[in-house]
């Protein structure tokens, strides 16, 4: 297979520029390949852990007390075993990703279920809870339903008990200040009045 001219011409160019042994030196080192193993997509198989890790911390328990680390990496090494001969054994490798991360993603992925599932005052209480809790949360997470509500209300008005935030937050995508009425709402909103 030959190069396209271009790569050629480009070639010819920076060896003319900087000398043939320099271009070629370079060009080895960017196109070798990466040493050591190889990243696994570990942390996306175990989107499954995390969301019932999820669901439990919305219930109110503790995921790490319900199943250990160790038996989460455990069965995931029975059902994706390495393909690699790897100098750790998958069942470690595992049980340290999820030893770092796993309440972290569990309580991310519990804020984002209760977004779409609870009332937003639930929700609320539920994010203070998992916060107080588990602390992997940042507090910009939560301040993001505050300022959903508050562009709801200066905007909208008050939202409705049942409605969920994710509910709040794709009303104010659609809702449209060019409408009749609305850009009255606006001026009033951006006023403080």
């Amino acid at each position: 297979m030959s190069a396209p001219i271009e790569l050629t011409r480009e070639l010819e160019r920076l060896g003319v520029r900087y000398g043939p042994a320099v271009v070629r030196e370079e060009a080895k080192r960017l196109l070798k390949g990466r040493r050591g193993n190889r990243t696994k997509p570990d942390l996306v198989r175990l989107l499954t852990v995390f969301e019932a890790d999820a669901l439990e911390i919305l219930e109110g328990r503790d995921p790490t007390k319900t199943r250990t680390n160790y038996a989460v990496a455990k069965e995931f090494s029975r059902k994706f075993p390495d393909e690699t001969v790897s100098i750790e054994s998958p069942e470690k490798r595992i049980a340290r990703k999820l030893r770092k991360d796993r309440l972290k993603y569990a309580a991310r992925g519990a804020f984002w279920i209760a977004e779409g599932k609870y009332p937003f005052r639930v929700c609320l209480k539920k994010s203070y809870e998992q916060y107080a809790k588990f602390k992997p949360i940042p507090e910009d997470y939560i301040k993001t339903i505050f300022d959903s509500l508050e562009l709801f209300r200066n905007f909208i008005g008050e939202p409705p008990e049942e409605m969920t935030v994710g509910e709040i937050r794709e009303r104010l995508k659609r809702w449209n200040p060019a409408q009749p009425g609305n850009f009255l709402t606006v001026l009033k909103g951006l006023s403080g009045h």
